[in-house]
């Protein structure tokens, strides 16, 4: 009787240490890549999230101005954001009897990306915009629209404004890089 024995021969499976150290290798040289375009890439994800959240805040005073039936102001007097607030008395003020609708605190809301923020919705103290219940603007010192720029820390910059009749759009500013 003759018995067979089957020899099975190992079969090792794997990775070398040097397909793994190649690999590694070119792991790191794309996360070099993507970080620096991920870097690049914030400030304007940043910039256009707060050109529509702005222009976001402008849609709400003017709805909650028209359903309410008074004026509905945002106030852009702190620097470091807005407000936006039901303004029974209309005097442009937040005052300890009036609703606050939204506050927004720039630094807070887009991580230090915006190095610029400038209106021009009036000289005075009141530096803020107001839509009356009929939906129109109004600044503190005459009836109109104005704008709001906004820049990046790209140097990139946009602009929400308010046209005298209240229509609001976003809006690239010429000759910005």
């Amino acid at each position: 009787m003759v018995t067979k024995h089957f020899v099975r021969k190992s079969k090792q499976s794997g990775f070398t240490m040097v397909e793994v150290m190649v690999v590694m290798a070119i792991m790191g040289i794309m996360a070099t890549f993507r970080s620096e375009a991920y870097m690049s890439w914030r400030p304007n994800f940043h910039l256009k999230g707060a050109a529509r959240d702005l222009l976001s805040g402008f849609q709400k005073a003017k709805i909650q101005a028209v359903r309410n039936r008074i004026n509905c102001v945002i106030d852009f007097s702190g620097g470091d954001g807005y407000t936006v607030f039901l303004d029974a008395d209309e005097d442009f003020t937040l005052d300890a009897d009036e609703t606050t609708m939204l506050e927004v605190l720039w630094a807070e809301n887009y991580k230090g990306s915006l190095t610029s923020i400038s209106d021009n919705f009036g000289a005075s103290a009141n530096n803020a915009v107001a839509f009356q219940s009929r939906g129109f603007p109004e600044k503190s010192t005459a009836i109109g629209g104005g704008t709001v720029t906004l820049q990046n820390t790209n140097n990139k910059q946009l602009r929400v404004i308010i046209s005298d009749t209240g229509a609001i759009r976003i809006s690239e500013m010429e000759g910005a890089p």
